[in-house]
């Protein structure tokens, strides 16, 4: 096994206090050296573009150091993306005898868990930062544990990427059709085409009969937000006016999402707010998707911002939203906008959605990688990243399915089937999972490459020239088709749910080197609590058993 020591942070690094300059030697104009005076510009992991620079400097952070906040909120970190000048607000550390990306991933690690002085932390000094413990292994156990979280921290840039792209794809289609029928189309006001109805008043609640939609449930997309619902208790004949259904458009008149419409998608009774308005459009004349889509595009903020009032708070009362212009196409031309603009908002989405798993990735394999689970590696396999595009469009030929599933079809084959696919499988939310696999997938949906594309669904199908996969018969192609056709009688009419559950029960037994059922189940609520009935433990644990995976999995 390998031996985890410990040692103080001031061991192991260089930690240098901020000092900010006098104020007379900061610009905004690039002149000197990037001034950081705390954790306001933090990134998620690297420091954002500088707002400020100074002529004097006092402190220094080099590229690459790592930034911690020693004001309230205290122990935040991020990575210098360059070299910097720092304030009184951040402290540098500099790696001397540790991986400098291993020593960054642990303060990240304990982040919420570093206090300073006082009852609500608002400081902590050079000394206590020195003090910190901190788990010291062979260096190339250290450069494992960064690389595969620097793994996904890349896959995460490169999504982020892909959503910006979406974004400026969505934004790009939806100006040229509106520029096309601002010209070739009647112009009418809002006030010809809709009829602005104004929401309940009422004290949001935690509980109640309906969920009540206000401003702040709008995010900065005009897309409704799932979390911090509130609620209010009405009657049926109370809440009828103001009852919410699929398809509904829904203005927010002041506040920070002034102007913002919301298309509402959700199926939960619910009802609307006194400071949005619902806009009842005539549907025989326009399409409610379209307006959505139109009140995307600057057409429409154009006027927004010309025609709000109020000083510091803007309001954009049913009055003003009247006299909003815009055009109006016949209903079928409407519709093919909306199928020509919609997919690459969609696929933005999809993103999104991938953006919020990585997310849960990241923490879970930085809180697995410090909590004393250094297990010792097996012999590492060099991973191919052409056989692994391989392993997966072998699945896609012969079933249509989401990353997960495909994580776990791949998971089968190799710690049972020992297909040699060179993954490094970790425990985590949605189960036994590696990033490769994420990136093998994005590779191989690149415009060069075109080996996968991706459906609305969510599925991963095969794409334009996924020919090329198939043309090589490596090794590894030949060893997941032998294990597709003993594994697919199993799994190809098996649900997600089904499939996790098999590869979940696996991994625990895998991990816990046990096959005793009752290990199983506390190992199952310990990590997806909820997520399993006993029964679907049971049906998949008696599985692996009648194939014999157990002998294999705790050996």
């Amino acid at each position: 096994m390998n031996e985890i020591t410990e040692k103080t942070l001031g061991d192991v690094a260089e930690v240098i206090a901020g000092q900010s300059p006098e104020g007379k030697y900061y610009n905004s104009d690039g002149e000197g050296l990037p001034f950081y005076q705390g954790k306001t510009d933090f990134g998620s992991i690297f420091l954002n573009s500088p707002t400020y620079w100074t002529t004097h400097v006092t402190k220094v952070a080099e590229q690459g150091d790592t930034l911690m906040s020693v004001r309230a909120p205290v122990g935040s970190v991020n990575i210098a993306t360059q070299k910097i000048c720092i304030g009184r607000g951040l402290a540098a550390i500099r790696a001397k005898d540790i991986n400098q990306s291993f020593l960054f991933f642990f303060l990240k690690s304990i982040e919420k868990l570093i206090k300073g002085n006082g009852a609500v932390f608002d400081a902590i000094n050079i000394s206590q930062i020195e003090k910190i413990k901190v788990p010291v292994l062979p260096p190339d156990v250290q450069a494992k544990v960064a690389d595969r979280l620097e793994k996904i921290i890349q896959a995460q840039k490169y999504n982020d990427d892909l959503i910006e792209r979406a974004d400026k794809l969505f934004h790009a289609l939806l100006y040229k059709e509106l520029s096309k029928v601002t010209k070739d189309s009647k112009i009418v006001e809002l006030d010809d085409i809709l009829d602005p109805r104004y929401g309940y008043t009422a004290s949001a609640q935690k509980a109640g009969s309906y969920r009540i939609v206000r401003i702040t449930d709008i995010n900065s997309d005009g897309e409704l937000i799932k979390e911090d619902k509130k609620y209010i208790e009405l009657n049926k004949e109370e809440a009828n006016p103001y009852l919410l259904k699929k398809g509904d458009l829904l203005l927010a008149r002041t506040g920070a999402t002034f102007g913002k419409v919301l298309h509402y998608q959700d199926t939960e009774p619910a009802v609307f707010a006194s400071f949005l308005i619902r806009l009842n459009p005539d549907t025989k004349i326009i399409d409610p998707l379209f307006i959505w889509l139109f009140t995307r595009s600057e057409f429409y903020w154009h006027q927004a911002r010309r025609l709000m009032v109020g000083g510091g708070q803007p309001q954009f009362n049913g009055n003003q939203l009247k006299k909003i212009k815009i055009p109006l196409p016949s209903i079928k031309i409407q519709k093919q906008i909306i199928s020509n603009v919609l997919p690459a908002l969609q696929y933005k989405h999809s993103l999104i959605a991938e953006e919020s798993k990585l997310g849960e990735l990241f923490y879970s394999v930085l809180s697995q990688s410090f909590v004393g689970r250094f297990a010792e590696s097996k012999e590492e396999v060099k991973i191919n990243k052409f056989a692994l595009q391989q392993a997966i469009a072998a699945i896609l030929q012969q079933f249509e399915r989401g990353e997960m599933v495909i994580a776990k079809v791949l998971y089968i084959a190799q710690e049972i089937y020992q297909v040699p696919l060179g993954f490094r499988f970790a425990a985590h939310n949605f189960g036994p999972y590696d990033t490769e696999i994420k990136r093998s997938l994005m590779a191989g949906m690149s415009t060069y490459n075109q080996f996968f594309t991706r459906k609305d669904t969510g599925a991963y199908a095969l794409g334009a020239n996924a020919a090329k996969l198939f043309k090589y018969q490596s090794k590894t192609l030949g060893s997941m088709k032998a294990v597709l056709k003993d594994l697919l009688p199993y799994i190809k009419n098996a649900d997600s749910s089904a499939i996790e559950c098999v590869a979940t029960v696996c991994k625990i037994m895998q991990d816990n080197k046990t096959d005793d059922l009752e290990v199983v189940k506390q190992k199952m609520i310990e990590w997806k609590k909820d997520r399993f009935s006993t029964a679907q433990v049971k049906g998949a644990y008696d599985f692996v058993l009648s194939k014999g995976w157990d002998k294999k999995l705790t050996i």
